[in-house]
């Protein structure tokens, strides 16, 4: 069975506040859950709000490492009620990786 990439897709500033709401959190939450001081979480979320900029800014590997490790922590409860193929279906929506098939084809 082929192993799913394990690099995420970039996250941009504005999927960070979108993923800040969906925690129901406030930016201090957000900051401390991240491990970055607020002034520099207020930054991600607005790095590409400039107007100068004709795109969306990625953020650091390490913000949407730990952004998918915390959404993925809150949802432990729920994945014990899922069976396998919600559950990759879920891991899929998080991680941005395809969906590994659940009989490999020999």
């Amino acid at each position: 069975m082929p192993i799913p990439s394990l690099t995420p897709p970039t996250m941009t500033g504005y999927e960070l506040r979108l993923w800040r709401r969906q925690m129901a959190w406030d930016q201090a939450q957000a900051a401390a859950a991240l491990g970055v001081g607020l002034r520099t979480y207020k930054r991600y979320e607005l790095a590409d709000a400039d107007r100068a900029v004709r795109r969306a800014q990625p953020l650091p590997d390490l913000v949407t490492r730990a952004a998918q490790q915390i959404t993925l922590a809150a949802m432990l409860p729920a994945l014990a009620r899922m069976d396998k193929a919600q559950i990759l279906q879920q891991l899929q929506a998080i991680l941005g990786t395809p969906p590994a098939p659940l009989h490999p084809q020999e």
